[in-house]
């Protein structure tokens, strides 16, 4: 059985970090930009929505704290709840892009695994899979058969039958690589929206240092399709080297589309910037983080697709008859005369 997806986050733990770059940006946009009254317990909470010639305060950490055209010190519970109303888009952002599981992609993969080695496993194991063995015990029946006829038929039948099942073979594997590349996408988008999240909150709590801003991240599905290297070893050789070399380069996606990915195709692989001098530059800068990330899925389903399309091109046109059927022996009849005499059975 193929094996399954690597680890990757679950859309609770995407949920609680998506909530993290919530508080965080209402924490920083309402203490530092608005300078409220801080949130909860704190010597000066007392003094949210208070006269501000009541008494004095403590400066707080971004110095004295804001008040209204009244003289009342901003920060209230309407006042924060205002500012978190207006980050109330972040969790969906997120959420939006959890699905699909990469686990459902595991019967697809397991399924075409199976029908590969099915078909044919190598030819140094002779006989192991069920098709194989059909082949030799027909091979073996018919060895003895003589004449002209008994020749073409073991030349352009029974001996190209292993070709055939080679071919199917590789299509199928080649299939299978191509759901283990889908899979993997999302594996990485995952992870990624958790690993874009936390360098979110890092990027909105530096803002106050001057140093933050090479503060980026770092995108991971960015080279997904690129682990299909080594998956698609497995596959046995001898039946991707009797595909025609053009057929065999369209599907062979690993050596081709995939090695491109992860370099040109991709011309961010240092990062995304997030840092920036507010909270809402540095979501801006987060937004885009995330829609590269829609490019990227966009990118690499089209490769995936591509190979696809590409097998189903060999499945049901006209290469079909040349690469996965061996030619149907044609029916001897009594005006065959010729024929009949030279085909003697044993």
């Amino acid at each position: 059985m193929a094996a399954g997806p690597g680890a990757y986050k679950s859309p609770e733990e995407i949920a609680a970090a998506a909530k993290n770059v919530v508080e965080a940006a209402v924490k920083m946009r309402g203490e530092r930009e608005l300078r409220f009254v801080p949130e909860g317990p704190g010597p000066d909470r007392w003094a949210a929505g208070a006269n501000s010639a009541d008494r004095s305060i403590v400066a707080g950490k971004y110095g004295g704290y804001a008040v209204d055209a009244n003289g009342y010190y901003l920060g209230t519970d309407a006042d924060w709840a205002k500012v978190r109303a207006a980050y109330a888009w972040i969790p969906g952002l997120f959420s939006g892009r959890v699905d699909p599981d990469p686990i459902r992609f595991q019967p697809l993969i397991d399924g075409m695994e199976q029908t590969a080695l099915t078909i044919h496993d190598d030819d140094h194991s002779v006989g192991t899979s069920p098709v194989a063995q059909y082949v030799d015990d027909v091979s073996h029946l018919t060895a003895d058969w003589k004449g002209p006829a008994a020749d073409l038929f073991q030349a352009n039948f029974i001996g190209r039958l292993k070709t055939a099942a080679k071919n199917q073979a590789y299509i199928a594997g080649v299939m299978m690589h191509a759901m283990i590349a889908e899979r993997d996408i999302f594996v990485a988008v995952r992870n990624d929206l958790v690993s874009t999240a936390g360098d979110t909150v890092k990027a909105i709590e530096a803002i106050d240092e001057k140093s933050s801003g090479g503060l980026k991240t770092f995108l991971t599905v960015a080279a997904a399709v690129t682990a299909l290297v080594a998956g698609i070893a497995s596959i046995p050789t001898t039946g991707g080297l009797l595909l025609p070399a053009a057929i065999q380069a369209d599907l062979w996606i690993i050596s081709g589309a995939s090695a491109t990915l992860g370099l040109a195709t991709f011309p961010d692989h240092n990062g995304l910037k997030l840092a920036a001098p507010t909270v809402d530059g540095v979501l801006s800068n987060m937004i885009d983080s995330l829609t590269r990330i829609d490019g990227y899925i966009t990118t690499h389903e089209s490769d995936v697709k591509r190979c696809l399309d590409r097998c189903t091109s060999v499945l049901t046109g006209p290469e079909r008859d040349l690469l996965l059927l061996p030619p149907q022996p044609g029916m001897v009849s009594d005006t065959d005369a010729e024929l009949r005499t030279d085909f003697m059975p044993p």
